[in-house]
C-alpha cells in the first residue's frame, strides 16, 4: 500500500505509487534538510521542488487532483491543505544541480516517471552542430545519472520499511501538520 503523510488519512492509494511518494519526500527533504544530498561517487547533489504542483489522491471523495501554478505554490496554504487531506505530489517542477555549471530543470510526473519540459545546461564551448548535439547528449546522460542517484537516496530510506514508517514518514507527517 502507498504511504500516507497526512496524520488522519488511512491510505493515499490502493496501489503503490512510488513516484508520488518520492516527489512528496523530495519536497519535504528539500524544505527541511536544505535540499543537498551527499552521494558516494557524486558528491553533493542539490535539488529543489518548485511549481507548478499537481497533488492527487485517487481515493478522495472530493477533488481528486489539485493543480497550483501561480505565485509560490510550495509555500501556499492550498498546497498544505491538499497534503493534510491526504494528497501526495503527483507532478512538480524539479531543479537538480551537480554544480553551478550543471543545473537541470524538468517537470517530473510521479505516476510514470516521465520528464517534461526539460531544460539542460548550455554548452558555451560547443561550436558546431555536432558538438552541440554531443554536449546535449552528455547533459541528458548526466541528468539521468543524477536523477537515478537522487531516487536511490530515497529508496535507501524507503526500503527499510520499519525505519521508514517510524522516522521518515512520522517526520513528514509532522511537517504537514506544522504547516
Amino acid at each position: 500500500d502507498g504511504t500516507t503523510f497526512a496524520p488522519a488519512s488511512a491510505s493515499l492509494f490502493r496501489d503503490l505509487r512510488l513516484g508520488c511518494e518520492f516527489l512528496t519526500w523530495l519536497w519535504w527533504a528539500t524544505e527541511t534538510q536544505g535540499g543537498t544530498f551527499q552521494r558516494k561517487g557524486y558528491g553533493a547533489l542539490t535539488a529543489a521542488v518548485e511549481g507548478p504542483l499537481t497533488l492527487a489522491d485517487a481515493e478522495a471523495t472530493g477533488a481528486k487532483q489539485v493543480r497550483l501554478a501561480e505565485g509560490i505554490p510550495t509555500a501556499s496554504a492550498e498546497a498544505m491543505a491538499a497534503l493534510r487531506a491526504g494528497k501526495t505530489l503527483k507532478r512538480a517542477r524539479v531543479t537538480l544541480a551537480k554544480d553551478a555549471d550543471r543545473v537541470f530543470a524538468f517537470t517530473l510526473d510521479g505516476e510514470d516517471f516521465s520528464f517534461r519540459a526539460t531544460k539542460l545546461p548550455t554548452s558555451e564551448n560547443a561550436i558546431g552542430a555536432d558538438e552541440r548535439m554531443a554536449a546535449r547528449y552528455a547533459s541528458l546522460v548526466l541528468l539521468w545519472a543524477l536523477f537515478v542517484e537522487l531516487f536511490r537516496h530515497f529508496l535507501d530510506a524507503w526500503k527499510n520499511e520499519p525505519n521508514w514508517q517510524e522516522t521518515t514518514v512520522q517526520a513528514i507527517r509532522e511537517w504537514v501538520s506544522a504547516r
